[in-house]
């Protein structure tokens, strides 16, 4: 892993992070060596119990990370998706300026509007999307009311990345020798390391002021994706296109991010290969 001289001044910081128990918070928890909680510690909706949480660890930084972030799960109870989303970011907001903490809120590239070129933090939004987009754009007006920064995230990959999800769902296929149904292959997308993305988070949230894109600023389609895992993994996927009509592109221009500091570490190979390792552990059928 590369070196950063932000970690010898980020010494006397104090990070509490919220959603500490997610695939990213978990990797955030172990880069920042935070105080932190889950939704099972305290619901992020019940302002009172919420900052004296906060006010107790005695943070210099807050990073919010805690989200219904499921869009099914958002589209099926939309009142609770905006609920949480956006009341309990509301009140991070509200508590951090009070006691004079920097905040940070974690946003993502889906809000938006899609291009074929590298988006970058000037770009248009959605007017609205799904209910989870909407929630997400809502909470970016606050943070900007409250001068906190905000991060959009591209795709973070890596160990204990959910099964549920694309990549996931790839590795798994190659492993298994299933069958994997792949929808729109001709999509570009990027496919960050959630171990870089956690140094971006970190860096953003000691040194950044306004929006930053949290990305590697390249993109594969789908079907590259899926070829290479086939060569990591040195197997073939049996897959089946099930829909080639959405050929979008959602690639993130991170000029902010490397003016930071920021530097790639982990290449997409070994994202995958480490990935594929923790699956191999919960998932061999």
């Amino acid at each position: 892993m590369g070196s950063y001289d932000f970690f010898e001044k980020s010494v006397s910081s104090r990070f509490f992070i919220t959603g500490n128990a997610g695939f990213i918070g978990k990797w955030l928890m172990k880069e920042t060596n935070a105080f932190g909680f889950d939704a099972k510690d305290c619901d992020i909706r019940n302002y009172d119990l919420l900052k004296k949480k906060i006010i107790s660890a005695k943070p210099t930084h807050l990073i919010h990370l805690a989200a219904i972030a499921n869009p099914e799960v958002c589209e099926k109870n939309p009142n609770l998706a905006w609920d949480v989303n956006v009341t309990g970011t509301e009140n991070i907001l509200k508590i951090c300026e009070e006691q004079g903490i920097k905040a940070t809120i974690m946003s993502t590239a889906q809000v938006y509007k899609e291009k074929n070129a590298p988006l970058n933090e000037s770009n248009e939004l959605k007017d609205s999307g799904s209910v989870y987009v909407n929630t997400k754009i809502e909470c970016e007006k606050l943070a900007k009311e409250y001068g906190s920064t905000i991060i959009r995230a591209f795709n973070q990959e890596g160990p204990n990345r959910p099964a549920e999800y694309f990549t996931s769902k790839a590795i798994l296929s190659c492993i298994n020798n299933d069958s994997l149904k792949l929808w729109n292959p001709n999509q570009v997308r990027e496919y960050m390391d959630v171990r870089d993305g956690a140094k971006g988070i970190h860096l953003i949230s000691l040194k950044g002021k306004g929006i930053f894109n949290l990305s590697t600023g390249r993109g594969i389609s789908k079907l590259e994706y899926v070829k290479l895992v086939e060569k990591v993994l040195n197997k073939k996927i049996n897959y089946v296109v099930e829909k080639n009509e959405n050929k979008s592109v959602i690639v993130g221009d991170n000029s902010r991010l490397r003016e930071l500091g920021w530097v790639q570490d982990c290449l997409l190979e070994k994202t995958i290969f480490d990935q594929a390792e923790t699956l191999k552990s919960q998932f061999i059928f």
